[in-house]
């Protein structure tokens, strides 16, 4: 397994390392639904500052978006994602799946530094987003 999940008080934080793929991925993502925290979670962050090798499809990203849009449909809660990156052949993956989620539901930014990232899932910018980290902001 290339990644580590870190439960924090609204959200989990992702940390990849090594050779990951979109099967990786999905498989981080699965363990972040089925986390006895993912009711209270309103954020997540995809860390890939320590990734060696990425490998994923743009029609692997478009699957994602779609398959995240049917599971943040069912939890009804606006969420912000925020990936971690300064690779382009990351960044390119994600603003085709940023391009395919449903904005009602997610907000996905890309940022290349962890401060960065948590400042802006703390902030309350958006009417439908949980107010209750200001901690990080």
């Amino acid at each position: 397994m290339s990644y580590r999940l870190i439960t924090e008080n609204r959200g989990v934080y992702f940390h990849f390392t090594g050779d990951v793929n979109f099967k990786e991925i999905r498989r981080a993502s699965a363990d972040g639904w089925e986390h006895h925290n993912c009711d209270n979670n309103i954020y997540q962050i995809w860390d890939y500052s320590d990734v060696d090798k990425f490998n994923m499809e743009q029609i692997e990203a478009i699957l994602g978006s779609r398959m995240d849009n049917i599971a943040f449909s069912n939890i009804g809660r606006f969420t912000k994602i925020a990936v971690i990156t300064d690779r382009i052949e990351i960044i390119d993956k994600y603003l085709i799946y940023r391009k395919y989620v449903d904005q009602d539901l997610l907000d996905v930014e890309m940022f290349v530094c962890a401060v960065d990232a948590r400042r802006w899932v703390a902030l309350s910018d958006n009417a439908n987003f949980y107010t209750g980290l200001e901690d990080y902001a």
